[in-house]
């Protein structure tokens, strides 16, 4: 076997470690959504852990965002560098978040546009509560509740496309296994990859090839909703 799941768990490790694995609480993004895909052949492996998430030093529609984390063993490149952050949203004619709103929607804007498709903006508050989004005091919608907002309706539109991915990620490795949510390690508090059934039962998918090695046992806590701290530094308004 060209790999083993001790291999691959060491990767995970070392990234958790070197702060390249994503961090869910991370205290300058506000946490949206995720996706996890698998990929291999009989020499290589690769994961991708996609975050949609919003950077509270940008609260403008460019600090919507989709980061990409790459491992395996025939990834070009890191982790994650600036190339691992694509940006799909922008304005549709008027400002969605305009300088000067504190971080709130605008009142005369009324979509955004998403590569190619025009995302209606919602401003009803039932729309939000519904998913335990909680607005301003006074009904404004701040950047991160709009982001929360769209999700996981809109979420197809911001995951990356094997194209847009394939100068890390070899484009011809073959996909075996994609989830959108599980049990996520707490790096911030020093928790490993490697020290969860999650990631365990990864890597064993991984080394080989047998999808029906991932059961689970433990709930998933990947929904924004667990991690309140994220996006918790002071932000640029």
């Amino acid at each position: 076997m060209p790999f083993t799941e001790q291999e691959i768990l060491a990767q995970l490790d070392a990234a958790a470690a070197n702060y390249t694995f994503p961090m869910l609480d991370n205290g300058y993004l506000f946490h949206g959504d995720q996706q996890l895909t698998l990929f291999r052949d009989s020499r290589r492996w690769a994961m991708l852990i996609e975050i949609i998430a919003w950077n509270n030093r940008l609260p403008g529609l460019d600090g919507l965002m989709t980061i990409a984390y790459t491992y395996g063993n025939c990834i070009n490149g890191p982790a994650v560098d600036n190339d691992h952050f694509f940006g799909f949203a922008a304005d549709n004619e008027l400002p969605a978040f305009p300088e000067g709103s504190g971080g709130c929607l605008g009142p005369q804007a009324h979509s955004i546009r998403v590569r190619n498709s025009v995302i209606p903006i919602r401003r009803d508050a039932a729309h939000y509560a519904a998913r335990g989004i909680q607005l301003e005091a006074d009904g404004s919608i701040h950047y991160a509740a709009f982001m929360r907002g769209l999700l996981p309706e809109y979420a197809r539109h911001f995951w990356v496309t094997r194209a847009e991915i394939a100068h890390k990620l070899p484009a011809d490795l073959p996909e075996i296994f994609t989830m959108a949510a599980w049990y996520h390690p707490d790096v911030a508090g020093e928790e490993l990859p490697g020290h969860t059934e999650t990631f365990r039962q990864l890597a064993r998918v991984l080394a080989t090839g047998k999808a029906a090695a991932y059961q689970p046992t433990v709930l998933p806590n990947t929904h924004w909703a667990n991690w309140p701290d994220g996006g918790g530094f002071d932000e640029a308004v």
